[in-house]
């Protein structure tokens, strides 16, 4: 078995693991490593041009696609099938979506922001994979679940949504999954129902499915994902679920999948695919109100491509 190198050392840090936090009190202590001074400047976690990363995005290649004209593909959008059928579901279910806590979250899916790209690959220039954390000058920046919950709505506590996460109904209702039926435009023909025939619990539980995949979550395969059907389904089978918790983990997930350094070294690459930024957009314009702007203008995209 190799041996575990040292820590390394330094004039600004105590490895003690337990520190006493007041000398006239044993009983309180404080865990280390801790700092025995303010360390200098050079230990700054920004490079010499003021970005944690080694060089800026490119944010002309990032701000479009070819084939789409769009680089986040996968933010949320609305229609008008899925607003009619919002409304359906809605009349019948409004008081039980109070309930479980998500009734709020569901009202955000009819006006979806509009996406700034470039605000997005600015902020991400400043993200610290390291520490997960916006590292901006003035300190460290991000998202919290009272953050999650004052935007959305999610519940933060509540029952605990895992791999173990099993309610009942789960194979009743993929059993009426078919893989024919997973692309959004499909799968709401399928399920919808119309008036004046009510809204069944299958065709509630279809309904969550959708917009947790499409306008929550906003899967990477730009259709129906059967990993959210025990979320679906616990839902609408009124359990108290902490969406808070497992959105906040998703959106850090996305965060760090989405950040790809290439093989050079020199630049970031982007996935393209990341629509839950949407909730990361929402998050720095309320902190940051002056960002609360139109999207810029993609003429004036190259005058960034000079930070780095």
């Amino acid at each position: 078995m190799a041996l575990v190198p040292p820590l390394p050392s330094h004039p600004s840090l105590d490895y003690t693991i337990l520190k006493p936090f007041v000398n006239s009190d044993p009983s309180r202590f404080i865990l280390g490593p801790s700092l025995t001074e303010v360390p200098a400047p050079i230990n700054s976690p920004f490079s010499g041009d003021g970005f944690p990363l080694k060089k800026a995005i490119h944010l002309q290649s990032w701000y479009s696609s070819a084939s789409t004209g769009k680089s986040l593909r996968t933010w949320p959008s609305t229609s008008e099938a899925y607003l009619t059928w919002l409304d359906r579901v809605e009349a019948a279910f409004s008081d039980f979506w109070r309930e479980v806590g998500i009734y709020a979250a569901i009202q955000l899916s009819r006006h979806p922001p509009v996406a700034d790209n470039l605000l997005l690959a600015a902020a991400l220039c400043f993200w610290s994979s390291t520490s997960n954390v916006f590292l901006f000058k003035r300190g460290p920046l991000i998202p919290t679940l009272l953050d999650v919950a004052a935007i959305t709505g999610l519940r933060p506590h509540g029952v605990s949504v895992s791999m173990s996460y099993n309610p009942d109904g789960v194979s009743d209702f993929e059993d009426c999954l078919d893989l024919n039926d997973l692309a959004y435009s499909k799968f709401i023909r399928k399920f919808a129902g119309e008036s004046p025939a009510p809204v069944t619990k299958n065709e509630h539980t279809a309904f969550l499915l959708y917009w947790l995949c499409h306008n929550i979550f906003c899967t990477r395969s730009q259709k129906i994902n059967r990993d959210f059907v025990p979320i679906a389904v616990g839902l609408s089978n009124g359990d108290r679920l902490a969406l808070g918790p497992y959105f906040l983990a998703f959106v850090y997930r996305e965060i760090f999948d989405s950040i790809k350094i290439l093989p050079s070294g020199d630049d970031i690459a982007i996935s393209s695919g990341c629509g839950v930024f949407w909730f990361l957009q929402m998050f720095l314009q309320f902190y940051i109100p002056a960002l609360c702007q139109s999207p810029f203008n993609p003429t004036s995209v190259a005058q960034f491509d000079s930070y780095g």
